[in-house]
């Protein structure tokens, strides 16, 4: 941070010396931006109309003595330091711009399996959602994540909490089994079909209902790893669906229960979370 006007970045400067022949008109330098350079025949300095450079040899309009000294004085011009984004042999942004920032990316890959960044949300929205025999994206779940390196596999986690009845009689609640499936993108890249066994993305009721306890909501919590092909820059899309196979009098609750203003213990508000982790692969 800068108080006042951000500074320039000075030019990049480089000399060098040559003991001149008889009548040597060309030396050939490490190289410099052209209409950026200065030479000093015997340390004076020579007019610009004694010299040309073509940004890498100086060419004197007069040969020089045997035995002259010539020192070159060579600059980079603001604009030539740097072109971006520089990139390493895998690809991976070194240094970036965007938007007038400029950010330094992580030069060396980390070993395989080292975690090289997290992004995670949680949320205390609370929607109801009807006719829950269609999928019902979860929107505020949605998280994104922007790739690092290329190759990365990424550890997608959820816990999600619900309370669904049927006609608003959550003695029903049980009968109510939510699916989920994940998208990222338009693809379905993890999904429980009602009719495929239980996979680790669903965890079903399974419970008996008690007096006092006709409104419960259970938190689902799932996690996989995705291996997805991207582009570096790409930002990566994660989105939860759910349906409950039940229809067409059903609802949904996230973050709430049934009849929030019934005073149970198991009456409330809740929170879900979503967690994204960039894996070295």
């Amino acid at each position: 941070m800068y108080i006042g006007a951000i500074p320039t970045p000075a030019a990049t400067e480089s000399r060098q010396e040559f003991t001149a022949t008889a009548n040597q008109t060309v030396f050939s330098t490490t190289g410099g931006t052209v209409g950026y350079c200065d030479c000093f025949l015997n340390g004076v300095k020579m007019a610009a109309s004694d010299f040309s450079f073509d940004g890498a040899d100086v060419t004197l309009t007069s040969g020089a003595a045997a035995g002259d000294t010539l020192a070159v004085v060579m600059r980079q011009a603001d604009n030539a330091l740097v072109a971006l984004p520089i990139t390493d042999s895998a690809g991976n942004n070194v240094l970036s711009e965007a938007n007038n920032v400029v950010s330094i990316g992580n030069i060396v890959k980390p070993a395989t399996g080292s975690v090289v960044q997290i992004n995670s949300l949680v949320t205390d929205t609370q929607v109801e959602y009807q006719d829950s025999d269609s999928w019902q994206q979860v929107t505020p779940l949605e998280i994104s994540i922007t790739p690092r390196f290329s190759n990365s596999k990424f550890l997608v986690q959820y816990t999600i909490t619900l309370c669904s009845s049927t006609d608003g009689d959550a003695y029903q609640f049980c009968n109510i089994i939510p699916y989920f499936k994940i998208n990222s993108g338009s693809y379905n890249i993890a999904v429980r079909a009602s009719t495929a066994p239980p996979l680790s993305l669903q965890i079903q009721g399974g419970f008996t209902l008690t007096t006092g306890e006709d409104d419960i909501a259970h938190t689902h919590s799932f996690q996989f790893i995705h291996v997805p092909s991207y582009n570096l820059n790409d930002v990566l899309y994660y989105a939860p669906f759910f349906r409950t196979g039940y229809s067409p009098l059903s609802h949904t609750y996230l973050n709430r229960s049934w009849d929030i203003t019934a005073n149970t213990d198991y009456n409330g508000y809740y929170i879900s979370t979503a967690t994204i982790t960039e894996i070295s692969n």
